[in-house]
């Protein structure tokens, strides 16, 4: 009796401790999820601002530069808000959806891409061995955003003015997006609806 007590016991417990190992899995599961959630752009799913900062920070702490370059590259919309008070804010949403799909279909698996602002979106090609890569990255990316057809608006097209800079030993986040930011302006200047690369 006193046996069949103890083994009952033992089966008890057994099962009382999978079922705390459970419940602890599920709040790992749902604290993860919880995070990923935190580091993304509710509206597009990307990267929000702060977290993309964040990665490419830990990726420029960890990068053996002797090997690799990465580059940043930011892509801002074209007279956005022109777009906004034409054809109204839905619009301007259906656009910056689907430039975020563009962007993600764009980008590796490897790669970061977030939303930085309104109409701004900032991408961080990792280990981009010659300019040619860029430059071919870059256009493939404009051609892209020019074959854009939005429901409803069919006779409105999308241009960007893309800036990208190479990340250089021992530089940081805000000395890198400093440099990405000016080339951006300079394509800007000269006229929108192309591409500028820092040159130092």
């Amino acid at each position: 009796m006193v046996k069949q007590e103890n083994e009952c016991a033992g089966l008890l417990s057994q099962i009382q401790l999978q079922e705390i190992e459970e419940k602890r899995k599920q709040i790992e599961i749902r604290n993860k999820e919880l995070k990923r959630q935190s580091e993304l752009d509710s509206f597009t799913g990307l990267l929000n601002k702060v977290s993309f900062r964040n990665k490419v920070e830990d990726r420029l702490k960890k990068k053996n530069r002797n090997v690799s370059r990465d580059i940043l590259v930011l892509v801002d919309i074209d007279d956005f808000k022109k777009v906004n008070d034409v054809y109204g804010h839905i619009a301007g949403d259906t656009i910056i959806k689907d430039m975020a799909k563009l962007l993600k279909s764009k980008a590796r698996n490897v790669d970061y891409v977030g939303r930085i602002g309104g109409d701004e979106f900032c991408i961080l090609l990792v280990e981009i061995y010659s300019k040619e890569s860029i430059k071919n990255w870059i256009e493939s990316l404009i051609e892209g955003i020019h074959s854009l057809e939005f429901k409803d608006l069919e006779d409105v097209k999308i241009t960007v003015s893309v800036g990208a800079a190479p990340i250089e030993e021992g530089m940081d986040y805000t000395h890198a997006f400093e440099q990405v930011d000016k080339a951006m302006y300079g394509a800007k200047k000269k006229g929108k609806n192309t591409y500028q690369i820092y040159e130092s």
